[in-house]
């Protein structure tokens, strides 16, 4: 592989695990709490959202102990 091709391939990677990071954090911040809507509540739960997504952090080689707590 050339070298700017490499380059290229760890920005977008990079790119990547950023947007990862960003949409777990937010989900994470919603998670646990409760919408009330019409006379109706429920909580939200993420739990699989976030395990994906931990679970494809860890495939690109991230710690995400260190994010669960």
């Amino acid at each position: 592989m050339r070298a700017d091709e490499w380059v290229r391939e760890a920005e977008r990677e990079s790119k990547l695990v950023d947007a990862l990071f960003k949409a777990r954090h937010l989900i994470s911040m919603h998670n646990g709490m409760t919408v009330r809507c019409d006379g109706e509540e429920w909580p939200l739960d993420f739990g699989q959202e976030l395990k994906v997504i931990d679970a494809t952090l860890k495939m690109a080689g991230i710690d995400t102990a260190r994010l669960k707590q």
